[in-house]
């Protein structure tokens, strides 16, 4: 492998000066080695490290053509090269990450994330060590830092600089086989939805900055909105776009508009739950020329709730935990991320009613507009 010069301290133990002609050398036989461990038929090779305090992990995963996951032990040659980077590329009173990724693809493309706010999960004395030899002066919460914040209005590089960030933040977290994804963020929370080098669409767990960054950016625009959805594109082009804050409407001789307005809306929509075969409901099955694309509508419906964990497989209970804890609404109808996940999975059929519905809209999620959200979010509480 690639060897470093020898009068260099170990690698992770403390900062190197900077050298372009080392990184761009570093980088290029990382690359390589990827390359030559990758079966044939490969689409992409991930590569994922962790670090701090001389304590390392990382992880290697192949996406193989038809967009199935294979994963490997990453060689050890590996955390020698990606000390080296971490060394080179620390920043007095930045400090330097704690977390890399490198994505790889046919030919000889690649991509490179490095996050220097990332839990790596390593324990705090590896952090201590960590801090004495790569002092910073912010830390994240999970640090022992504050959680981020603004009370003035942000300039425009500013906003882009917080953008990028989101952007490299999902970089982070997404999975191998990730082709684009969109973060939903309200006040309520965020949620995300990931759509795969195969094209399935499905829910994503959220890193837990994503809010906090959100949070800032909702802080400090000039323009007050109500929720926002960040699309990421493989590998970094975004884009953000805004549901501007309704006008303040003038006190009336009425009054304000009660709570009981909200829970109309919300009698208005229906709740789909889950159905599993032990219920002993019968219901007639969904068409196979129909399924994937009722999949598809489950899945890409907006989700108006959402938590960062995923829930066991009544079925299928020695699977890991992959059914998301979601909740989708296309306006008429409210369902559980379950639902689609089960139709998917063992091919149980959600409710007919919301079956004809999809079919009655061509298998294509309409539009859903913020009043109509908080009204599923009132119906999914009460």
């Amino acid at each position: 492998m690639t060897q470093g010069p020898g009068e260099r301290p170990p690698a992770g133990y403390g900062p190197w000066p900077y050298d372009q002609a080392r990184y761009d050398q570093l980088v290029q036989w990382m690359g390589t080695a990827m390359s030559a461990l990758a079966p044939g038929g490969w689409r992409r090779v991930d590569l994922r490290v962790a670090m701090a305090g001389g304590a390392s992990r990382a992880a290697l995963a192949v996406v193989m053509a038809d967009g199935s996951v294979r994963e490997y032990q990453a060689p050890r040659e590996f955390l020698g090269v990606a000390a080296e980077l971490r060394s080179m590329m620390y920043r007095p009173g930045e400090g330097t990450w704690f977390g890399m990724r490198f994505m790889l693809e046919p030919p000889g493309a690649y991509r490179t994330w490095f996050d220097a706010d990332l839990d790596p999960g390593l324990g705090g004395e590896a952090y201590q060590r960590d801090l004495a030899a790569f002092p910073r002066d912010w830390r994240p919460v999970w640090l022992g830092g504050a959680p981020r914040s603004t009370d003035r209005a942000l300039a425009p590089d500013e906003q882009a600089q917080l953008l990028g960030d989101l952007a490299q933040l999902l970089g982070m977290f997404l999975p191998s086989g990730w082709a684009e994804s969109t973060a939903r963020f309200t006040p309520e929370g965020s949620s995300v939805q990931v759509t795969g080098l195969d094209g399935r669409t499905h829910a994503f767990a959220g890193p837990p900055a994503l809010n906090e960054m959100f949070t800032v950016l909702r802080q400090g625009s000039a323009e007050p909105w109500t929720a926002a959805s960040f699309r990421l594109t493989f590998p970094d082009t975004h884009e953000i776009t805004y549901d501007a804050a309704p006008p303040q409407a003038a006190p009336s001789e009425q009054g304000a508009p009660s709570a009981q307005a909200g829970q109309d809306a919300a009698d208005g929509l229906r709740m789909a739950g889950v159905s599993l075969p032990t219920d002993g409901e019968a219901r007639p099955n969904v068409p196979e020329d129909e399924r994937e694309a009722l999949v598809r509508y489950l899945e890409q419906a907006p989700i108006v709730l959402a938590a960062r964990s995923l829930d066991v497989d009544e079925l299928d209970p020695e699977r890991a935990a992959r059914v998301p804890l979601t909740f989708h609404t296309d306006g008429t109808w409210v369902w559980p991320g379950a639902v689609g996940y089960y139709l998917r999975a063992h091919g149980v059929a959600p409710d007919p009613d919301l079956v004809a519905h999809a079919r009655g809209n061509g298998f294509r999620p309409p539009e859903v507009d913020d009043a109509t959200r908080g009204a599923a979010v009132t119906l999914i509480r009460t």
